[in-house]
């Protein structure tokens, strides 16, 4: 995928790189970090495709990805960052439903998650953890399950970087419900020496560490 390296009068680094990530993650701290780096290097074309499906150790159509849980071990990987799962609620949705003062009373409640037919990441699979919560309200997209859980469909478990951030939700069990994964980056063997692959991934290398606090 990547185009090329470095040329040019000025020794430019040039290239295409793709980076595939997940949809919240991408858009929230990748995007950022590449729209920074491309004002260094206006040479370097950045493409993101952002999914939540496990990567393939055959896959071609990426240079970067970055993965829920632990990266395919016959990749050059690393983690890249630990994030928190949390439980919120809009204030309208916890006083029309019966309170939430333990883990116990989760079974009176619907979860806004993943379309559980559809998840294919294992370590997304929390339902049973929580008191084997029924999924009322499914999507792929996270942006979409924190939209359901702002207008009230049920109790949304969701990134901390992008709860946290919504004046207009509560964090619900906050002591109970708290879940910590990892993101992890992955490097396509044929991209690994390309130099525009290495700018791209310690710009977003840069991007969590500076941010680390908003993850988890």
């Amino acid at each position: 995928v990547v185009a090329a390296a470095s040329g040019g009068e000025d020794d430019a680094v040039r290239g295409t790189v793709r980076i595939v990530a997940p949809d919240g993650f991408g858009s929230l701290f990748v995007a950022p970090a590449l729209a920074r780096l491309q004002r260094e290097h206006p040479g370097i074309v950045v493409e993101l495709v952002t999914s939540t499906r496990p990567l393939s150790l055959r896959g071609s159509g990426y240079d970067i990805a970055i993965t829920i849980g632990s990266a395919a071990s016959r990749l050059p990987s690393e983690v890249l960052a630990p994030y928190a799962l949390r439980m919120y609620a809009s204030p309208d949705y916890l006083a029309a439903h019966p309170p939430i003062t333990g883990l116990a009373d989760l079974e009176n409640h619907t979860l806004v998650f993943y379309v559980d037919a559809l998840l294919t990441v294992h370590e997304l699979d929390l339902a049973p953890v929580l008191n084997g919560m029924r999924v009322g309200f499914g999507s792929t997209n996270v942006f979409a399950q924190l939209e359901a859980t702002k207008a009230g469909a049920g109790l949304g478990l969701l990134h901390a970087f992008m709860g946290d951030r919504e004046p207009g939700l509560v964090r619900v069990l906050p002591k109970d419900v708290d879940f910590r994964l990892q993101f992890s980056l992955a490097v396509r063997r044929e991209s690994i020496e390309t130099e525009a692959v290495t700018i791209v991934r310690d710009a977003i290398r840069r991007e969590v560490r500076e941010r680390s606090r908003e993850l988890a």
